[in-house]
């Protein structure tokens, strides 16, 4: 093979890479579509408003139902749901009995089975309130928990997940269960409780000065070994979502479940841009192309001869006699029906065709002097032909200048225009 022949293929080698490179997620991602078409998973199912919650027919809601149901679908994986119980979903999942767990904090294990989503679903901005000696609690230590009491509100079911859960890993609280937040925090303002969770800084706690707090953080999608290339291929197609600055699917389930502000925002401006480009395409767009619409059809007439004079006489009434004439527009459908002014200059006007159609009045107005001077039946041979103009037409230097020219052009006698 000659040097021109390997450098062809080495090219096209190179083309090729540089193609695949640039389309390697999508061609990845084409792959895992294809290699999931009749996957099952399991996945656990608890209660917990608004993340999974049940309507009066037993169908799912939620958050992360939602979330779920668009990465499968985008993956060809088919689901169904399991109910677990929460003190026994995670043992659940490391024995595979289940293969996915919507929705666990990453607290590290070294014996545990689970492995965690790379991309978290939720950042959970609750806090830990802890009542003792700053200087003694390490910021963040989970540990200082165990043995403490914990105080939460009837019906705060991510406070009575956090309780399990930490229960799960060796810390156990005691829980104290009353009816208000306010409660939880007057029981703490009197040292009667060591902990309390909160899902924001209330003024309460901001003036409680012997709190810590401590940010939950983030919560991830869990599988097993079993599921752990479900994981994977979860955790592209976040990856490949989250971090765009495109507003996708996936940012509309966050938004429509914890950001229904944004919604808001986001349907205004929306409104107000659609609102705007039609009042643009209206006020500006649609009388641009209505006037060049108009320009053509204007013009398309002029050189059809659509246009025409039609004269009428000027009379001296002291001589009785006929001193000239006037030239009135009219225009010829395409049914040979004459048409006057009322209806068609306003197009005109739109289509700004006054300077074109005045020059083509003059024009036609000299030439039809010529014609009518030369009837044997007209005596008077002194006439003259008046013809329109409007006031911009006279104030226009090239309009006048064009006219002058056309004078001269035809060689017309001074006054018979």
């Amino acid at each position: 093979m000659n040097k021109k022949g390997i450098f062809i293929i080495v090219s096209l080698l190179i083309i090729i890479c540089g193609i695949n490179c640039f389309f390697y997620k999508d061609t990845y991602f084409m792959y895992m579509k294809s290699n999931y078409k009749e996957r099952k998973i399991k996945v656990g199912y608890y209660s917990y408003y608004p993340y999974y919650y049940k309507d009066k027919k037993g169908n799912v809601h939620g958050y992360y139902h939602e979330l779920l149901d668009t990465l499968c679908s985008n993956l060809n994986i088919d689901y169904e749901y399991v109910d677990v119980n929460i003190n026994t979903a995670i043992e659940m999942l490391e024995n595979e009995e289940i293969d996915i767990l919507m929705g666990l904090y990453n607290i590290p294990n070294k014996n545990s089975k689970l492995i965690y989503s790379d991309n978290h679903i939720q950042f959970d901005k609750r806090y830990i309130y802890i009542y003792g000696d700053i200087n003694e609690v390490r910021y963040g230590n989970l540990n200082y928990l165990n043995g403490k009491k914990f105080t939460y509100a009837a019906g705060d079911i991510k406070s009575e997940w956090l309780i399990q859960l930490l229960k799960y890993y060796g810390i156990n609280v005691k829980p104290v269960k009353v009816k208000t937040k306010d409660e939880c925090i007057k029981l703490l303002d009197l040292k009667e409780v060591d902990a309390l969770s909160s899902n924001r800084i209330n003024q309460g706690l901001e003036a409680y000065k012997e709190t810590m707090k401590y940010y939950i953080g983030a919560v991830y999608i869990v599988g097993n070994e079993k599921s752990k290339d479900v994981i994977k291929y979860f955790d592209f197609f976040l990856n490949n979502s989250f971090t765009n600055n495109k507003v996708d699917k996936l940012r509309f389930i966050y938004n429509k479940y914890f950001r229904k502000g944004i919604i808001f925002r986001d349907i205004i401006l929306i409104t107000l841009s659609i609102v705007t480009i039609v009042g643009i395409i209206y006020m500006v767009i649609y009388p641009f192309i209505k006037k060049i619409i108009i320009k053509q059809r204007v013009t398309k007439n002029m050189k059809a001869g659509n246009f025409l004079l039609y004269y009428q006489p000027i009379v001296d009434p002291f001589k009785n006699i006929e001193v000239g004439f006037e030239g009135l527009l009219r225009l010829k459908d395409k049914n040979n029906k004459i048409l006057t002014p009322f209806t068609f200059i306003k197009d005109i006007e739109k289509g700004d065709m006054f300077y074109e159609l005045t020059l083509w009045i003059l024009e036609k107005a000299i030439c039809d002097y010529k014609i009518i001077s030369n009837y044997e039946n007209y005596k008077n041979k002194n006439f003259y032909i008046s013809i329109n103009l409007s006031f911009r037409e006279l104030e226009n230097t090239e309009f006048i200048n064009k006219a002058i020219k056309l004078a001269k052009d035809y060689n017309i006698k001074k006054g018979s225009i």
